[in-house]
């Protein structure tokens, strides 16, 4: 469900803010997520997810967003 992906996109991003980088010092990420639909084409799943991922860099970062 959505729900559980953001659930997961969440831990993701909040590890790798946490996330001391050798080289790079803390960095932060930002997450489009999408759910696959019935009969929906893996084209369509993408560009769903990728318009999440735009929506959440465009609010700013270290986000997730959710493709409805």
């Amino acid at each position: 469900t959505n729900v559980e992906e953001e659930n997961k996109s969440q831990e993701y991003k909040k590890k790798i803010e946490l996330y001391q980088f050798t080289e790079i010092g803390n960095k932060t990420a930002s997450f489009g997520v999408a759910t696959h639909h019935d009969n929906e084409s893996l084209s369509s799943l993408l560009n769903r997810a990728d318009k999440a991922l735009y929506t959440a860099k465009e609010n700013g970062k270290n986000r997730v967003e959710v493709a409805v």
